[in-house]
């Protein structure tokens, strides 16, 4: 049994790992008028390929380039890391809290042979980045191509409307040299305008809008600009990720009539096949009930051994390999549980809300449910009279483990390879192994030892 400052210290790394999970962290998403806001970049990576992703300086743009500006490196929960994220914050992006900005440059670069090489490439991949503002995430292409274009006038128009006094950047493209004119050249947006709403000291909306395409070729030179547009709202704090919901999915009422049908057939189904087997097996469970006295009178219904389904010889027949079998079924079970309360935790809680919270809610329900796994494997292994039920608890608890490990280290060694943001860092899966070893050995062996108490009690109902 585990000790009690074992149980401390796994409660303690679980919830500073995890710490999105129950609080908003050091940021209260309140701010003073004027105050900094820190505009984070995530990842970029192709559209057609959401699990392909890449830290946001891939792009190789100069936008997190130089020594007179320092990067700051967010921390990431548990399921940030295991979802892909990764923060870094963008000093050149000048915004403060309700105060609006003109055009304003951003940094200039040159295009060399190599890089002009990798951004067409991702141009025509259409390659999407994601940044964040107060824990608000935006999307946005990295360019367009020929084959792909973007309607970004409805902010344009906003702009223009509410501050005539401000220019917005032109949107032509600039010339190009004589010997690339003509072709289909892939065009870099060098310009975003942002548009942020807010209410009282919060931010609640943040928008962005890509513009002023500007052609890829060697030697290029991108003048990137940024443009900055506070509004009022009224909208409040707890709805501001409503708008992150698919509006097409959710803008009708639960069919409630549909789900209750659906309900309903499936459960007369499963009592019509309850019914049948229940009839198979009635004279079964009839003559092992009965005494020896009643047996030796009737002797001609007891001779009877033929039948489709026979308790004795077929339901609950000792498997051939009893070990493997427990471990799949305990295996089982402990997944059933774990994806029923995730999905529980989803219609009760927002994982839309808060980064990382479908993958760290998976961790903590299989930390919780292994338990259950421990119990079922412990109780069907001693009810079948099975032998070295230590071992074959060891198999049990590192059966599904060991394929999780085995997938991950394929996974994590071509993320790296290919120095992708699904990279799992070392310190994460040191807090992994510490968590198995502190909460899901000890739960594990708990349950098992629960399990064959509770077969020790029960006996299958023939002799």
């Amino acid at each position: 049994m585990p000790s009690g400052h074992a149980w401390v210290a796994a409660v303690a790394v679980l919830v500073a790992t995890d710490s999105s999970m129950v609080w908003a962290g050091k940021d209260t998403h309140a701010y003073k008028m004027g105050e900094d806001v820190v505009v984070w970049t995530d990842k970029v990576g192709p559209y057609n390929n959401p699990q392909e992703t890449y830290e946001y300086s891939t792009l190789g743009l100069c936008e997190l380039e130089g020594d007179d500006i320092a990067v700051e490196q967010g921390e990431l929960s548990i399921g940030e890391t295991l979802e892909g994220h990764a923060f870094f914050s963008s000093p050149r992006l000048d915004i403060h809290f309700g105060q609006n900005k003109p055009q304003t440059p951003l940094c200039n670069m040159r295009l060399k042979d190599e890089q002009t090489k990798a951004l067409a490439t991702m141009i025509n991949d259409n390659y999407w980045y994601q940044l964040y503002i107060d824990d608000l995430p935006i999307w946005a292409f990295v360019g367009e191509h020929s084959k792909f274009a973007v309607d970004v006038s409805r902010f344009s128009m906003m702009y223009r409307d509410n501050n005539k006094s401000l220019q917005m950047p032109s949107g032509s493209a600039p010339p190009v040299p004589k010997q690339l004119k003509g072709k289909p050249l892939p065009r870099i947006y060098t310009h975003r305008h942002f548009t942020l709403f807010y209410n009282n000291d919060q931010i609640i909306e943040v928008d962005m809008e890509p513009s002023s395409p500007w052609p890829i070729y060697a030697g290029a030179p991108l003048n990137f600009s940024y443009t900055v547009l506070w509004f009022p709202t009224n909208k409040e704090f707890k709805d501001r990720t409503n708008r992150y919901l698919d509006p097409k999915f959710f803008e009708h009422k639960v069919h409630w009539f549909s789900i209750v049908n659906s309900f309903m057939l499936c459960l007369f189904l499963c009592a019509v096949v309850a019914i049948i087997l229940m009839k198979t097996l009635k004279q079964d469970f009839t003559r092992y009930s009965a005494s020896e006295a009643e047996e030796l009178e009737n002797l001609d219904g007891v001779g009877d051994e033929s039948g489709w389904k026979q308790v004795n010889g077929d339901v609950f027949r000792k498997p051939d390999h009893l070990a493997i079998f427990t471990v799949v079924y305990a295996s089982g079970c402990h997944l059933a549980c774990t994806v029923f309360i995730v999905l529980i935790f989803a219609i009760c809680n927002s994982y839309y809300a808060s980064r990382g919270a479908t993958a760290g809610s998976f961790v903590i329900a299989y930390l919780c449910t292994v338990i259950v796994g421990g119990y079922e494997g412990g109780r069907i292994f001693r009810m079948f009279g099975g032998q070295q039920w230590k071992r074959t608890m060891v198999y049990q608890c590192l059966f599904m483990p060991g394929v999780v490990f085995m997938s991950f280290v394929v996974i994590n060694t071509t993320a790296i390879f290919y120095r992708a943001t699904m990279t799992v860092p070392f310190k994460t899966i040191f807090i992994i192994i510490v968590l198995f070893l502190a909460v899901c050995v000890p739960l594990h062996t708990v349950g098992t030892l629960l399990g064959r108490r509770a077969a020790a009690e029960r006996s299958f109902p023939c002799r």
